[in-house]
């Protein structure tokens, strides 16, 4: 009998009971963070559409260095405005992911139904960067090509180019706006370092988040 209950608690009502408290977790942190990620994220559409009336232009006056901003791909952005797609568009650690955040607050869906994951952690790493945003840098892409390995040592250069519009966000404040682009190091190949296609992908984020870090301080902190 103490067999059989331990079965039915264990095997049964455990499991249920903390897959339905991961639940809660979760949606007890998108209700938290809600309004302000819904605010933010109305903040963004409507600045999105103003990009192609922008011209580009250093921030007046600077603003303090090292100041801290978010890094936010247009592409989820223009397609909720109803601009033209972007085609592609590389794939940045430490951007904000909107697509994700604006279904959590839009329809609650979860990313994980696996109960070794806890998704009050990973709605929190979704939302809480949309919901705390203040200044965002807004990566219109151009042009973007993947590196793409041809044989051993030998592959076509990834190449990127973008408009970078930096942006007080609640405000809707338009602050600089400048060209910039990057591509695979030509040495990425060399030395024993090269291990496929993650390396290439690797090299080509590093440059460009480089790019991103060194263009800001030039334009909007007018650090040379």
């Amino acid at each position: 009998m103490l067999f059989v209950a331990g079965f039915l608690f264990f095997g049964i009502y455990w499991p249920k009971h903390r897959h339905q408290a991961a639940i809660d977790r979760a949606a007890a942190v998108v209700d938290e963070h809600r309004a302000n990620a819904v605010a933010r994220a109305a903040d963004l559409e409507a600045i999105v559409k103003t990009l192609p009336t922008l011209e580009l232009r250093e921030a007046r006056p600077p603003l303090p260095d090292r100041l801290g901003y978010a890094l936010v791909m247009t592409g989820v952005l223009r397609q909720r405005a109803g601009l033209p797609p972007i085609e592609s568009e590389p794939s940045l650690g430490g951007r904000v992911h909107l697509d994700q955040a604006i279904s959590l607050v839009e329809t609650g869906k979860r990313f994980s139904y696996d109960s070794e994951n806890d998704d009050a952690e990973m709605t929190e790493t979704m939302l809480a960067p949309l919901a705390t945003m203040r200044y965002a840098l807004l990566l219109d892409t151009i042009s973007y090509q993947a590196p793409t390995m041809r044989g051993d040592n030998l592959f076509v250069p990834g190449v990127w180019s973008a408009n970078a519009y930096f942006f007080d966000v609640p405000a809707r404040a338009y602050i600089a706006g400048w060209r910039l682009g990057a591509e695979s190091s030509p040495t990425v190949g060399q030395g024993g370092i090269f291990q496929g296609g993650v390396a290439l992908d690797s090299d080509l984020e590093h440059r460009i988040t480089d790019t991103i870090t060194r263009t800001v301080r030039e334009h909007v902190s007018g650090v040379r």
